[in-house]
């Protein structure tokens, strides 16, 4: 039996009764029983990864200072909820992020990973090296591909996989995914190979960990945005209402916050915002603003009067309805906050914390950071339960937790792709989904992954000499543990891993097989 046969066999064995409840359960006793399900699924998962008894409500009746005492150090002697405060931070938790984080200590890890600009990333620089792209602008990715050169337009999809992997800037990447999902923008539409690197760069990336009003006008000026919600051919004699409704529905207030005449009027205020048309000019593909396309008559938004004959202003002024205002401001930081909270906290965040996070907004004008420190406060923090990883936080989580070279970028993103969650390929405007439901049903191609990731002919490369040479079982299940789990498998993986490999210690395919087994496990598939 083949090395990727076998190891789906052994999956099914490892993992499938976890999704399923025991068909001996007594339904009556349900109530206070966990199903299987239950256990992969979120009830209870907590706890058990946590390192204490976990249930919301009781953290009522404690301090956190309490909760922290009870929890005390784990078999490493990692604090669980600084190794939760880790997880939340990087795309996996490597042994080398739990040390540098046992080193310097909740307050100042979150302070450091927040510090982004600070933070020496020469070796990311050094991987980066090869992509000659990703400051060009659209004028000279659409200049490269009338010469026949397509293999730049996937740099921005390939360098988005680097990041992520190798950045030691690991929150502020994980907040570059965030908001490509806020501000979400299918590549495949009109341009958007022309158009959407300069869009990570400048909105993304430029202002993840700063201002949200200033990535929100950034977004407004973008040309990747404009043409991808279909307001680049906007006039007064045809307004298109569809970035007006996104950028109340999806970007700022939330749905039920804003009516169909405040759609119009928005629009109105959108005419002649586009980008240069003209090929052969320049500065095709940047942002400009065509006033004789412009609505110049007085509109009224949200309550408010928009002076007639304000030109490019009249969007702006919108905008800063929507994101400063005393009656808009408090809504678009609770619509922020509690999508922040999802992200960084868990699912369904309590709402004190949304609203503390709310207010944060309100009263930083949008600081990105200080509402960061809201939800990764450990009196937050504390009461989290654990996430299931999205596919693209489970493969960059694998690829951080061994050395590992990625020569051929086409393997990971066709991985991505069957898990449907490949960057940039997300046709709706409302982004990728950050809910449990709409991830647990694809179980079967994440352990797929699991399956043949080590396997020899597999790309990237993996250093995996560490699990090679004489070693007894005892050994070499450590070496997984503390590699793959930073010290804290469970004792049902531990003992199931274990069984499997001292069948063929010495078999390099068996110890292969055994990592796959690892990243398959439901221990490694939440953070």
């Amino acid at each position: 039996m083949g090395m990727q046969a076998t190891v789906q066999r052994k999956i099914s064995q490892f993992v499938r009764p976890l999704l399923f409840d025991d068909p001996t359960d007594d339904a009556n006793e349900r109530g206070n029983h966990l199903s299987r399900r239950d256990m992969l699924f979120g009830k209870g998962l907590g706890s058990a990864l946590l390192g204490g008894a976990m249930s919301i409500p009781a953290f009522a009746e404690k301090t956190v200072e309490d909760e922290i005492a009870e929890q005390g150090k784990d078999a490493k002697g990692y604090d669980p909820l600084l190794r939760r405060l880790v997880d939340r931070c990087c795309y996996g938790a490597s042994k080398q992020d739990l040390d540098l984080a046992a080193e310097m200590g909740y307050d100042d890890y979150l302070d450091y990973q927040l510090d982004h600009t600070n933070i020496d990333d020469s070796d990311l620089q050094d991987r980066l090296s090869d992509f000659v792209s990703l400051n060009w602008s659209a004028k000279q990715l659409a200049d490269a591909a009338n010469e026949g050169n397509y293999e730049v337009f996937y740099e921005i999809i390939n360098s988005t996989i680097m990041r992520s992997a190798y950045s030691k800037r690991q929150l502020y990447e994980r907040m570059c995914e965030f908001w490509r999902d806020h501000f979400n923008i299918f590549i495949e539409k009109d341009y958007m190979y022309y158009m959407l690197p300069t869009d990570t760069r400048d909105v993304v990336r430029k202002h993840a960990l700063g201002s949200f009003p200033d990535m929100a006008s950034a977004s407004m000026h973008s040309p990747a945005m404009l043409i991808y919600l279909d307001n680049d051919p906007s006039s007064k004699e045809a307004p298109n209402q569809n970035y007006a409704r996104e950028l109340m529905e999806l970007h700022t207030l939330g749905v039920g916050n804003y009516t169909q005449k405040d759609v119009e009027e928005v629009a109105r205020c959108l005419t002649g915002y586009s980008f240069v048309w003209e090929y052969d000019h320049p500065n095709w593909g940047k942002f400009k603003f065509y006033n004789w396309a412009h609505d110049k008559k007085k509109k009224k938004v949200l309550g408010y009067e928009i002076p007639k004959k304000g030109g490019v202003k009249d969007a702006e002024i919108v905008l800063d309805i929507l994101t400063n205002s005393p009656e808009y401001a408090p809504i678009t930081g609770r619509f922020i906050g509690r999508k922040m909270a999802n992200w960084l906290w868990g699912y369904n965040p309590p709402e004190a914390l949304v609203n503390s996070i709310a207010d944060t907004y309100v009263s930083s004008g949008g600081n990105i950071k200080k509402m960061i420190k809201v939800a990764l406060s450990p009196e937050w923090l504390v009461q989290s339960l654990p996430k299931m990883k999205r596919p693209y936080h489970l493969v960059m989580s694998t690829l951080r937790m061994l050395p590992s070279e990625i020569i051929d970028f086409w393997s990971i993103r066709y991985t991505l792709s069957l898990m449907g969650h490949e960057p940039y390929q997300w046709s709706p405007p409302n982004g990728y989904s950050d809910q449990l439901e709409y991830w647990a049903g694809g179980l079967l191609p994440r352990w797929r992954y699991g399956s043949y990731i080590y396997s020899q002919n597999y790309n990237p490369l993996f250093d995996i000499s560490a699990f090679e040479g004489e070693m007894d079982t005892d050994t070499f299940i450590k070496r997984v543990d503390n590699t793959f789990f930073g010290g804290k498998m469970s004792q049902a993986d531990r003992t199931i891993l274990w069984n499997y490999a001292d069948e063929s210690i010495a078999s390099v395919w068996r110890r292969r097989e055994v990592l796959g087994l690892a990243v398959s496990s439901s221990n490694f598939q939440w953070y």
